[in-house]
């Protein structure tokens, strides 16, 4: 089988997360608040902003197949640590945990897919890697939320055991990247990196990513909260994200064909100003239509994401690409970490819907005027 088969076969299984759309509702059940989940989310921001740069630094330096098998472990110890949820420090653990875990799986298998099939263009090789994780998290949303209907325990155990299986699966892969084959040095790849944050394309195209994925993601992650807004039963809460997810699914297949007609620069441009439509139109308060709004935004902000994680990893070469992606991505955990608290405060305190609308109408805002004044020049 080729490891491109093999790749997204793991794409599938990493990302079985049965708990995914009902874990708020979980916790919510066993008496904690809002602001308390809050607080969970920073620790676990947190712990992905102090180590997303040094799990790149290592995935570059050894080999990205080793931080995703350390990432799996960190997130077994997050499981198991939900099954003891009365105890808020060890939740304060195993959400710390959780962070490491995200940190050190994130950029390392985005390095791993950019090494397969170098004749396609990474965005489609993304695109459809997003797609497949996508469908997996939809799969295990739909039937984590028939689970959450019978029992909690069941959920959080089989996800440990797929969990294990991933590492076993990844392990039994054999991985060849660049890493693997030229070894940088640590002063190489210091060099290599420092020029890459000095291009101010690059620079910008970082910071765009992290302040759009850091803040979006961190109101999806209220996402259950916003349904039990709307009076969602866990399992229409649940049923709803899947379809959600696979809703957003189809961005990562079609995003090919988009930027073949439009370019990355103008696609952002135009679905950034559509994400400014989506939650002006919150503010309106009808169930139905913040479900459909809810269903675009989840496939406009995929659209978005992909193309700005492409255009990064076509402006730097192989030897930083993790260590700049992780990067990347420590910026982003501490968007969401210094934005974590804020809204679970600002969610609790004033009303619901008009708090998410204004946090995306405000945000996209400043995306699109970044990109409008993107620096036009090649990245070196």
């Amino acid at each position: 089988m080729k490891i491109r088969n093999n790749i997204y076969v793991y794409a599938f299984l990493g990302n079985i997360f049965l708990d995914r759309t009902v874990w708020l509702t979980y916790l919510q059940s066993n008496s904690y608040t809002l602001l308390s989940i809050g607080v969970l989310q920073s620790i676990l921001t947190f712990a992905m902003f102090a180590f997303e740069l040094p799990s790149g630094i290592i995935a570059d330096y050894f080999s990205p197949k080793i931080t995703i098998i350390l990432g799996h472990t960190f997130i077994i110890l997050y499981l198991i640590s939900m099954l003891f949820c009365q105890y808020f420090s060890v939740l304060m653990f195993g959400f710390f945990c959780y962070g490491i875990g995200l940190a050190m799986i994130s950029g390392s298998d985005q390095t791993v897919v950019h090494s397969i099939d170098s004749h396609k263009q990474y965005i489609s090789k993304i695109g459809i890697f997003n797609a497949i994780c996508i469908l997996s998290i939809a799969f295990s949303s739909f039937f984590g939320g028939i689970l959450s209907n019978f029992s909690w325990r069941i959920i959080f155990i089989s996800e440990i055991l797929v969990q294990l299986v991933c590492i076993i699966y990844i392990s039994s892969l054999k991985i060849t990247t660049s890493v693997n084959n030229s070894s940088p040095s640590l002063n190489t790849m210091k060099k290599h990196f420092y020029i890459s944050i000095k291009n101010k394309k690059i620079l910008k195209l970082v910071f765009l990513l992290a302040i759009f994925e850091g803040t979006f993601s961190c109101i999806f992650n209220f996402s259950q909260a916003l349904f039990n807004h709307l009076e969602f039963s866990p399992f229409l809460t649940s049923l709803t994200l899947s379809f959600a997810f696979l809703f957003s699914s189809v961005a990562g297949f079609s995003i090919n064909k988009v930027v073949r007609h439009l370019g990355k620069e103008k696609l952002i441009i135009v679905f950034v100003i559509i994400s400014i439509l989506i939650h002006s139109l919150y503010l309106l308060e009808y169930t139905l239509l913040s479900v459909l709004l809810y269903f675009t935004s989840k496939y406009t902000f995929e659209i978005i994401d992909t193309s700005l994680n492409a255009s990064i990893h076509e402006a730097v070469n192989d030897q930083i690409r993790t260590s700049i992606i992780s990067f990347a991505n420590t910026l982003t955990a501490l968007v969401m970490f210094l934005e974590s608290i804020l809204f679970g405060y600002l969610f609790s305190s004033f009303n619901f819907l008009a708090v998410y609308s204004m946090i995306g109408i405000i945000v996209s805002a400043i995306i699109l005027l970044l990109t409008v004044f993107m620096p036009r020049q090649r990245a070196q």
